[in-house]
């Protein structure tokens, strides 16, 4: 089940995040692994009224990977 915020979802909110960061010194599973970390250190359900059962509770997300290299985003040349 995905959540969204006004900010959309927390999960791609801190992915932006770490990519922005790591993103073209760190390979995409780094870069998914420091996502999980943050998710469950920063953020919880927040659904009193139209999930009570999911109030309060913690979100992760599944990373599976069939890569057989790494890939790290790097900047595009600046054309002249």
């Amino acid at each position: 089940m995905g959540f969204k915020t006004k900010k959309g979802s927390p999960f791609l909110q801190r992915l932006q995040e770490v990519l922005d960061e790591y993103g073209q010194t760190t390979d995409i599973m780094d870069c998914l692994t420091r996502v999980n970390k943050r998710m469950a250190e920063e953020y919880e359900v927040s659904c009193r009224k139209t999930c009570p059962e999911l109030h309060k509770t913690k979100v992760m997300s599944c990373v599976a990977s069939m890569l057989t290299k790494q890939l790290i985003f790097t900047p595009k040349p600046q054309e002249s």
